[in-house]
């Protein structure tokens, strides 16, 4: 019975930790099977692809140019310019700071005191 005991405690899988299972000195370490490889390589080659896609221009400088002409735009920094300048005014747009009753928010029902 001893000998049993001996034996079932050496060869269990999990012992009892205290605190984190996975983390901490008296960590288990999981074990690592060939499909962890086997996902790990195909996912650092997959970034290694996208690395290097985005890492060359899909345009060469002289089509990057005249691009934007050739979508209609004229004047990028002009459009840009504009959009900057009506979010800047709607921004600072001073706000309208008197008290709202409910009859000026539903006078637009007001129209006409008669029944139908």
């Amino acid at each position: 019975m001893q000998l049993t005991r001996v034996v079932f405690r050496f060869f269990k899988r999990y012992k009892k930790v205290p605190g984190l299972l996975y983390g901490g000195k008296n960590k288990i370490i999981p074990k690592i099977y060939p499909q962890h490889k086997e996902r790990a390589l195909k996912w650092f080659l997959m970034n290694e692809e996208n690395e290097r896609i985005l890492s060359e221009p899909y345009l060469t400088d002289k089509e990057e140019a005249g691009h934007m002409e050739s979508l209609g735009f004229t004047n990028e920094a002009r459009i840009l310019g504009e959009v900057e300048k009506a979010a800047l005014e709607r921004w600072n747009k001073p706000k309208d700071r008197r008290i709202h009753y409910l009859e000026e928010h539903y006078k637009h029902l007001n129209i006409k005191k008669s029944w139908e």
